[in-house]
């Protein structure tokens, strides 16, 4: 899920994020092949923000991948 404020109002707008394959996902046009649980977060020097997820609930897996946040209105 995220959080965004709304400036005018003051108040946190709720929203889900959709990282799998589920039903819940399963929006027209939207990727949904992510891997879905996330096992670990990260900052760097430059305050970027990262996390760390594989495609089953373990920080043994033997594959993963790495997703950077990015702030679209940057």
């Amino acid at each position: 899920m995220s959080l965004q404020e709304d400036r005018n109002t003051g108040q946190w707008d709720y929203n889900e994020i959709c990282m799998g394959m589920g039903l819940t996902c399963a929006f027209p046009g939207l990727i949904n092949n992510y891997h879905q649980y996330i096992i670990s977060f990260a900052e760097d020097e430059a305050g970027e923000l990262y996390f760390m997820s594989t495609g089953v609930p373990s920080a043994t897996s033997p594959s993963g991948v790495v997703y950077k946040l990015v702030d679209p209105s940057r």
